[in-house]
């Protein structure tokens, strides 16, 4: 097929998402759990229920508690705010994050 695995422009997004947020660690912080874990959980569910039906009930079980780990995770960034006596709303329209 003259391909490999990570050559679709697909599986580049993490690690360039992580590049362009190398200089600055606190866009990490409210990158990964508001944006990338956030949609990873728009589509877990749905997965989870093709792997059931495929019979694959270990792959199943641990994609649900990938996605129960990745709900906490969001909870936690969209609460930040009252966790850190910061102001998490403001800070993620700064850096350009609609919440």
């Amino acid at each position: 097929m003259g391909s490999f695995c990570g050559a679709p422009p697909a599986h580049d997004g993490l690690w360039d998402s992580a590049k362009g947020m190398a200089h600055d660690a606190s866009v990490r912080l409210a990158i990964v759990p508001m944006e990338l874990e956030a949609r990873g959980l728009d589509v877990t569910l749905e997965t989870v229920e093709r792997f059931k039906q495929q019979g694959d009930d270990l792959a199943a079980k641990a994609l649900g508690r990938i996605y129960r780990d990745e709900i906490n995770h969001v909870f936690l960034e969209q609460n930040g705010s009252n966790l850190s006596g910061g102001d998490m709303v403001s800070h993620h329209m700064t850096i350009g994050i609609s919440l």
